[in-house]
């Protein structure tokens, strides 16, 4: 089971969530303070960034491996592994965003984007905790179809934001 999403309060009417590997440990560090899901709906600004789902995943094997948690794990045994197996660490972005249904932000932007794009919403420095370090190799088209698959809402609203 996936955990509900925790939003993190950066201005009085500004919050933003914090998704595994799409800059979640940099939101949860500088931004303490805290609502639950069913609160978010009460705050005007609510953006959300979206990450490259494979770019994700690939940032997800290399920090469980930086981490120690798979470290025997060739990239191909793990995407064998997380494709049946949920984990918050590359379960799918889109429907995190939703709550009883209801789409939850008001703005989403690409991860990628965020250093151009922050300022427009918050003065306040976004600083970059966390960097995964590792190198580990990975086969990009390693069942392609499948990843794209599993991550179709992902890619679709990730694309829909160029």
């Amino acid at each position: 089971m996936i955990h509900p999403l925790v939003w993190h309060i950066v201005e009085p009417d500004l919050i933003v969530p914090s998704i595994q590997k799409v800059a979640g440990a940099s939101i949860g560090l500088t931004f303490r303070h805290q609502v639950m899901e069913y609160e978010a709906m009460t705050y005007p600004r609510r953006l959300a960034f979206i990450r490259h789902p494979i770019s994700r995943l690939v940032s997800a094997f290399r920090h469980l491996i930086d981490v120690g948690y798979c470290i025997e794990r060739t990239w191909e045994e793990f995407v064998d592994y997380m494709l049946v197996n949920e984990d918050r660490h590359w379960y799918p972005q889109e429907p995190r965003l939703y709550y009883e249904g209801e789409w939850m932000p008001s703005h989403v932007e690409r991860l990628e984007n965020l250093k151009q794009v922050w300022h427009k919403y918050s003065a306040k420095e976004f600083p970059h905790l966390n960097k995964t370090i590792g190198n580990q190799s990975y086969d990009p088209h390693y069942r392609e179809d499948d990843l794209k698959d599993y991550y179709v809402k992902d890619l679709e609203l990730w694309h829909s934001l160029a």
